[in-house]
């Protein structure tokens, strides 16, 4: 935590004195309010520069020539599950901030594959099917993508990390479109290092 909490710093995140990184085995790391927040006291800047958008993976190599041949093809969505899909810790630039992330997750799509749709409530059994067509048609064409810049085949492990990273930490933000990518439904989610981890429970003690 020290590491990351030296990389916002580099990056020119500000945290005010009421906010305090804690780590519990129920949910890992998160921040947590360890004062009483006044109304309209800003507690965090966060410069934009620390955003992680779509347009980020695309201005970055080697993403960005091989997003440009496919052009059209990724969502916002997408390209950034393709940055969680490739995008070494070890000698990433944002390798502090990937070191953070859960190693695991315990979805159904994670903890049981195949679960059959009939196990389910009638109600439900179209939302699994729509996830899973969803997961293959994304897959397909991340592998697509990524064949143009590495011989690895893309791991689908690895694949099902990147999208549950995109799904629990993006958030709502109006982005200024790529040409490059699928903008037909808009460009509007963004993940934002050490904002995903603020606690949301109100009674959290």
């Amino acid at each position: 935590m020290d590491d990351f909490i030296r990389w916002l710093a580099d990056r020119g995140l500000q945290v005010g004195s009421r906010l305090q990184p804690r780590y519990t085995e129920a949910t890992g790391w998160g921040i947590y309010a360890v004062d009483t927040v006044r109304p309209g006291e800003t507690v965090l800047r966060v410069p934009d520069s620390l955003l992680i958008r779509a347009s980020t993976v695309t201005s970055r190599s080697p993403y960005d020539e091989a997003i440009k041949k496919h052009h059209g093809l990724l969502t916002p969505f997408d390209t950034l599950v393709l940055f969680f899909c490739f995008e070494d810790e070890a000698t990433s630039d944002y390798g502090p901030y990937l070191r953070m992330l859960p190693r695991t997750f315990s979805t159904p799509a994670v903890v049981c594959p195949d679960l059959a749709a009939e196990a389910l409530p009638k109600a439900a059994q179209p939302l699994l099917h729509s996830q899973r067509e969803e997961l293959v048609q994304i897959y397909d064409k991340l592998a697509k993508v990524s064949n143009e810049f590495t011989d690895e085949p893309l791991s689908k492990e690895r694949f099902l990390w990147a999208w549950h990273v995109v799904n629990t930490r993006c958030i709502y933000v109006e982005n200024k479109h790529d040409p490059a990518l699928d903008n037909s439904h808009g460009d509007t989610i963004v993940i934002v290092p050490f904002v995903d981890l603020l606690n949301h429970a109100p009674d959290a003690q």
